[in-house]
């Protein structure tokens, strides 16, 4: 409520970003990305832990970081 609507455009944009990096390559790593991405946003759905608790906003930006770590474009 407090970022308003040019918050939510750039979370709904972050969220986007991730599914099509995590989408794009064939891997046998992508379908946990994946698997883990949809966790989060169904139980998102329901439940407030993933942006009200500390532990959540860590594994939630974990989960984040490493898939656009593990999908860059130069990744090995």
């Amino acid at each position: 409520a407090q970022t308003g609507v040019i918050g939510l455009g750039l979370f709904f944009w972050l969220l986007g970003a991730t599914y099509i990096k995590i989408m794009k390559p064939v891997s046998d790593s992508r379908n946990m990305f994946f698997i883990l991405f949809l966790i989060i946003l169904i139980t998102g759905l329901f439940d407030h832990y993933w942006l009200t608790l500390q532990q959540g906003q860590l594994i939630f930006a974990t989960v984040l970081g490493l898939s656009w770590a593990k999908f860059q474009k130069s990744s090995r």
